[in-house]
């Protein structure tokens, strides 16, 4: 069972879900978030700065009056524009919830994020590290170089702090890239070329060349087919500049965490699949991640991301009335977009990220101003330690991540080429014992299941070889126990006669009842038929009730067209009950043409008479 961490690393905030992955499922253990602070306080270790105890919620409002957000400056539901000269509110006050005390400034954690004093501290000090998530011991600092930006050292402290409180350490480790650093495109490919291994990979960098804002001879590209439509396949593209993977991944390696995988944006929302059962099956459905200062739009149909775009504007606009119109616009270009690039009508939508925290304000913004009606529900997260039912959906990007490890077909991955993860056999050197046992132990079963098996189909052989000379030898008076001599003697052709009869008695009842014709009404009163299987000869005689003597003779006609009825005699007549009617009787041989009396041989072990 392995241990993996979803590492979601956003402007203000670094969020990670554990999860334990075992035969293809997925179980989330725990969520984790630290804030990026710019300053550190003085006096007071990494990861209990600014603790405070959260201040109570404040009311959530309805919704109700964002029936047009746009339809004036003074909206209540977002808050009346500022005064000249006054301080702007802040987004999570007013109608969307949360009092302005747990609105804080940019690189400071607000007082309900802060986590309880303790939880930061560093595991066992150990000589090296040996798990392959993990570059350096993980209780050493982050090492900060003069060259590195307040915010640099921010986002370090905080990956730091979230990895120091996992013990054991994950076996994997699965990292993000921000889509605003990526150009996200939907492209559609030949078929014939898609059937070749490799081809897509080979034609992408020509069909992005002219669309994405960079050299893309500089860029880190991959890809994730979404879908066929006759001749073409569409696919999923990303483009990346290399300096900005490479960043990425020097910033983890320098707290040291060496990620599997490096999804980008949006597109990292599909791996919710192995952890939202909603999601698996089904869609189109929207998700949309508001966060403070971006958002991102996935749609996924059957678990795989189909359309994604990342959107530079977030709460911080959402709650100036004078920018809503551009959050409005900037939504229903995506969307249309989407329809226009072969999407199908949206079914359900749900919002994740920070926005979780105005469910009731937005969930309504965006269903009468963007969704045309359509229902938007908070993100049914599972449930974990770490977090309540309320703030779960603000981790749906760490846990898209962490299912990126375990949802089945190719997904987009920024580590390959040059920045391909290097194969690491400290997991190997770890676990060396453990697997060693495991192997013998597989292969003292693989042993004996082997020889049990062999043993059973050597008893069943000698059954059948057996079971084949007792039939050879009676058919054939041969016995053999090859296969292949039986099927020499079955090719050659029986050396006795078919011991059967052609007329067995049911055969002769059939007779009888197909020479009466229907318009005939007929009552058997005695049919007593006698074969002999050794002579292959026989007799029968019925006794019947018609309603005159012609009725009797046609019946005595049609038997006599039978060709094995070679004697068909008529008995007396007499009156039926009640003078109604006629009695009559039938006495009549049966010889088959071609059927001749069985040599003693041929007749072993059957019965000489048979009597119905």
């Amino acid at each position: 069972m392995a241990r993996i961490l979803g590492l979601d690393i956003d402007t203000h905030t670094v969020r990670a879900v554990l999860v334990r992955s075992s035969f293809g499922r997925i179980e989330p253990l725990r969520y984790l978030e630290a804030p990026i602070r710019l300053h550190e306080e003085p006096g007071k270790p990494p990861g209990t700065q600014g603790a405070a105890a959260p201040p109570p919620p404040g009311p959530i409002a309805s919704g109700h009056a964002m029936h047009n957000p746009l339809a004036d400056d003074a909206d209540p539901a977002f808050g009346a524009p500022p005064a000249p000269g006054a301080e702007p509110a802040a987004f999570g006050g007013g109608a969307f919830g949360d009092p302005a005390p747990q609105t804080a400034p940019y690189g400071q954690r607000p007082p309900s994020l802060e986590p309880a004093p303790g939880l930061a501290e560093s595991l066992e000090p150990d000589d090296e590290a040996t798990n392959p998530a993990m570059a350096v011991p993980m209780d050493e600092p982050p090492a900060e170089t003069d060259d590195l930006t307040p915010e640099e050292r921010a986002r370090r402290r905080a990956i730091q702090e979230i990895v120091a409180r996992i013990e054991p350490p994950p076996d994997i480790v699965v990292a993000g890239l921000d889509g605003k650093e990526a150009s996200l495109r939907i492209l559609e490919i030949p078929a014939g070329v898609a059937k070749k291994d490799g081809k897509i990979a080979e034609v992408l960098p020509f069909q992005l060349d002219d669309l994405v804002p960079f050299d893309i001879d500089d860029t880190v590209v991959d890809h994730q087919v979404i879908g066929t439509d006759g001749a073409v396949v569409r696919v999923l593209a990303t483009a990346v500049p290399k300096e900005t993977v490479a960043t990425r991944l020097r910033e983890l390696a320098a707290v040291g965490v060496d990620p599997l995988m490096l999804p980008v944006g949006a597109a990292a929302l599909d791996g919710l699949a192995a952890m939202v059962p909603a999601l698996a099956e089904g869609g189109p459905y929207l998700i949309i991640e508001v966060e403070e200062s971006n958002t991102e739009l996935c749609v996924m149909e059957a678990g795989v991301c189909t359309y994604a775009r990342s959107l530079a504007m977030g709460q911080d606009e959402l709650a100036e009335p004078t920018r809503r119109l551009q959050v409005l616009g900037a939504f229903k270009r995506s969307l249309g977009a989407y329809r226009a690039s072969g999407g199908r009508p949206l079914e359900r939508a749900f919002l994740a990220g920070e926005g979780v925290r105005h469910l009731h304000a937005l969930e309504t913004f965006f269903s009468e101003q963007i969704l045309d009606g359509l229902v938007v529900e908070s993100l049914p997260m599972p449930m974990a330690e770490g977090t309540d039912e309320l703030s779960r959906p603000r981790f749906a990007r760490a846990a898209g991540l962490a299912g990126h490890a375990v949802v089945k077909g190719k997904r987009i991955d920024l580590r390959k080429g040059e920045f391909a993860k290097s194969r690491s056999l400290g997991l190997f050197r770890q676990h060396g014992r453990l697997l060693a046992v495991c192997a013998a132990v597989v292969f003292v079963s693989f042993v004996f299941a082997t020889w049990a098996r062999w043993s059973v189909l050597e008893a069943e052989q000698e059954e059948l070889q057996t079971r084949l000379a007792t039939v050879t030898g009676e058919l054939f008076d041969e016995e053999t126990r090859s296969a292949t001599q039986a099927r020499d003697l079955l090719e050659g052709g029986s050396k006795v006669v078919d011991p059967l009869p052609t007329m067995t008695a049911f055969d002769v009842l059939d007779a009888i009842t197909r020479s009466i014709p229907a318009e005939i009404q007929h009552d058997t009163r005695r049919l007593d038929i006698e074969v002999d299987d050794v002579a292959r000869e026989g007799r029968f005689e019925l006794q019947g009730t018609v309603e005159s003597i012609a009725e009797r003779d046609t019946i005595k006609a049609r038997l006599e067209e039978h060709d094995c009825f070679t004697e068909v005699d008529p008995g007396p007549t007499s009156p039926g009950p009640g003078n109604e009617g006629l009695n009559y009787r039938l006495e009549v041989t049966i010889k088959c043409p071609g059927d001749e009396p069985l040599t003693p041989d041929d007749s072993r072990g059957r019965s000489r008479r048979g009597r119905s």
